[in-house]
């Protein structure tokens, strides 16, 4: 008997509306309830709030509710084996509803909604999460162990990564070509390239590479940066002081599923996630690493959180301690040695769509 999935999420866009940043969490959720839809194992509804600016967190809060007063009744009618909740967002409907009879309830965890630090939600909420759901998905092992320290049941959780979308991995890699694109749009940037791709804000790290690593990288090296945040001006402030505003670039933000980012990417020599741990924050996978990956490009990231579980050293890429600006110079060094194909293929043998939608079903189908 297949078993019977209802996935309730409340951040997605409308595929048709969406707009052009959209973040990690949001694309993610519709990927994979978009594969899970295609599966024939099992059988798959959806419950989705499709986001809008004009409603903005009003209509968010209106479909927790109707979620929160119709699940248990809908659940009943249509024998749903399963609920999965997209995020602890939605899944903190568990703490309300309680058990479910003759139904589980999952929700995936993302790092943030585990450890945001607001003293209600970790002693009240966050608990009844955990005790009421049958099933907790973390996106990585930090995940996991952040669940576990906040009183998690080490047995509930499975840890089942993030994919990445068919669009990259079946688009061509042409690095030359995408290098003469790249320079025609922005002749001024030259030298050898380094990439970062994220929100500018103190987590991610950027702010702390240019003011620790910068300085002692060889000069023909330039840093490139897509995004934007809280720490533009400051990171501005600070290249003007030191007369080395002529060595970063701050391009903005990209839409996501771009080919013009898929082109920073192909035509960047190494990409670089230098984040910070932060108390009360985390990084809990990190897909702009798959992208890297996909288009040929080694990461050198911290080892911290959850890029502990996508960069396997020597293979796509290199784990530096946060805090030293000379591994990161050592391993940077190294980047021109990588076989692009490795890097490539250590996503798509690990990291596709399909390959995760399995993981979900398998663990369906032996709870049933």
């Amino acid at each position: 008997m297949k078993p019977r999935v209802l996935f309730v999420s409340h951040h997605h866009f409308h595929p048709k509306k969406a707009p052009s940043e959209i973040g990690g969490m949001q694309r993610v959720s519709y990927q994979l309830v978009e594969e899970l839809k295609t599966r024939t194992d099992i059988d798959v509804e959806t419950w989705i709030h499709y986001r809008s600016q004009r409603w903005g967190i009003w209509g968010v809060l209106g479909f927790y509710f109707r979620v929160l007063l119709n699940l248990k009744g809908h659940v009943k009618r249509h024998s749903i084996d399963w609920v999965c909740y997209s995020s602890f967002v939605m899944g903190s409907i568990a703490a309300w509803l309680g058990p479910i009879q003759t139904c589980r309830q999952m929700a995936i965890t993302h790092g943030l909604d585990t450890v945001k630090p607001v003293a209600l939600y970790q002693r009240f909420i966050l608990p009844r999460i955990f005790k009421h759901l049958t099933q907790v998905i973390a996106i990585s092992q930090a995940v996991r162990s952040a669940c576990i320290a906040r009183g998690c049941i080490p047995q509930k959780i499975a840890v089942i990564p993030n994919g990445l979308s068919r669009s990259w991995l079946e688009f061509p890699v042409d690095r030359h070509a995408a290098s003469i694109q790249i320079h025609t749009r922005y002749p001024n940037i030259s030298g050898r390239m380094l990439l970062t791709v994220g929100r500018l804000i103190p987590r991610k790290g950027q702010y702390w590479f240019i003011r620790n690593v910068l300085p002692i990288l060889p000069l023909d090296y330039t840093y490139v940066l897509i995004g934007d945040g809280p720490d533009e001006y400051p990171i501005r402030q600070w290249l003007a002081t030191h007369n080395l505003s002529h060595r970063v670039h701050m391009i903005g933000a990209i839409p996501m599923a771009s080919d013009q980012l898929k082109e920073w990417y192909q035509t960047a020599e190494c990409f670089i996630m230098p984040n910070r741990p932060m108390e009360g924050d985390l990084e809990g996978f990190g897909i702009v690493m798959l992208e890297a990956n996909s288009m040929g490009l080694p990461v050198v990231g911290s080892a911290v959180d959850g890029i502990k579980d996508v960069i396997h050293n020597e293979t796509n890429g290199r784990l530096v301690h946060p805090d030293s600006p000379t591994e990161f110079l050592n391993a940077i060094d190294r980047c021109s040695r990588y076989d692009s194909q490795r890097c490539i293929n250590w996503v798509k043998e690990r990291f596709t769509w399909p390959t995760i939608a399995t993981q979900y079903t398998t663990l369906f189908r032996s709870k049933i």
